[in-house]
């Protein structure tokens, strides 16, 4: 019998040795908690501004109620020819201990408790959604990036059956709050995302192996700030090569109409690469479109009568 069992337990421990090990943790809330804990710009949650508000508004109208009640019992207490009670308004001790004296009325020092308490919650609901308010919505990247993580069976493939399922998907990005948040809002990483993860990543990802000890989340993490790398260098480039391009382009030119064509292609081509990289405001566009069209100007206007540029040393 000991050799059976000894065998028997052998057996099972073998089993167990060559499971192969799952790398993810446990499914659902488990599994989107520890990505959220690797990217923290994915840490996104509902808001609940109207239930907030709501609560904020019942917390409110419970205090008016209270207060008439208050004043109401307290002008009772103040008309009263018996006992303590009319020394409530001038003496505290003898209100606070209304209820250890029979000839008392202990009402007004109970709904003053229970204002004590209801304007705590109020007072501390305020401040929370002071604070509540100040979170900023999350980036349309950060959205992107843990819906296709929740979707995609390469990654999490998390789905969960509450009423929160669709949280992520179907939400008001304005009634989402972001813990961090970082502006990777535009065009071009949103893009190359989508591209990403739909043509690349099922061409060439399973072509490398990681190591089963790698957590499962780190092939999403490492996609998205290999993106975000690209796309930087992408923005880093055209704010180099668009004004030295234009610049090279207009010296070889001398009909200063062309060379004003010139000047609105590059423009608007600065202003469109603008939107597309870096997401900035249309204000800020518009600064520094003017500003760039400024650049170009200034160096048509170094040009001589003949329409050749002024280069020192140049013999006219």
């Amino acid at each position: 019998m000991e050799a059976g069992s000894m065998a028997e337990s052998s057996t099972v421990d073998e089993v167990k040795i060559d499971m192969p090990m799952d790398p993810r943790p446990a499914e659902g809330y488990e599994r989107l908690a520890s990505f959220m804990g690797y990217f923290p710009e994915a840490a996104i949650f509902r808001r609940f501004a109207t239930l907030n508000a709501k609560n904020i508004l019942y917390l409110q109208a419970e205090l008016f109620w209270l207060e008439e009640e208050l004043e109401k019992v307290a002008r009772d207490d103040a008309q009263c020819t018996n006992g303590n009670r009319p020394l409530y308004s001038r003496d505290w001790f003898r209100l606070s201990h209304s209820e250890e004296h029979s000839d008392s009325n202990s009402k007004q020092w109970k709904i003053f408790m229970n204002i004590r308490k209801v304007l705590k919650e109020y007072n501390t609901a305020i401040l929370q959604q002071k604070e509540l308010v100040k979170l900023e919505a999350p980036s349309s990247f950060a959205l992107s990036a843990i819906k296709d993580w929740m979707e995609s069976p390469r990654m999490g493939w998390v789905y969960l059956l509450g009423p929160d399922k669709d949280l992520w998907r179907k939400a008001d990005v304005y009634e989402l709050l972001a813990l961090k948040r970082k502006d990777h809002d535009d065009l071009l990483s949103l893009w190359m995302t989508k591209f990403v993860r739909a043509w690349l990543h099922p061409m060439i990802g399973r072509h490398f192996k990681r190591d089963k000890s790698a957590q499962f989340m780190e092939r999403s993490i490492l996609t998205q700030y290999a993106i975000l790398r690209i796309t930087s260098v992408i923005a880093l480039a055209l704010s180099s090569i668009l004004p030295l391009c234009s610049i090279l382009i207009l010296n070889t030119v001398h009909k200063v109409s062309v060379r004003l064509g010139i000047v609105t292609a590059f423009t608007v081509l600065f202003s469109l690469s603008l939107g597309l990289v870096t997401g900035a405001r249309r204000v800020e566009i518009f600064a520094a479109a003017a500003a760039y069209a400024a650049v170009q100007v200034v160096f048509i206007a170094g040009d001589g009568p003949s329409g050749d540029i002024n280069v020192p040393g140049k013999q006219p």
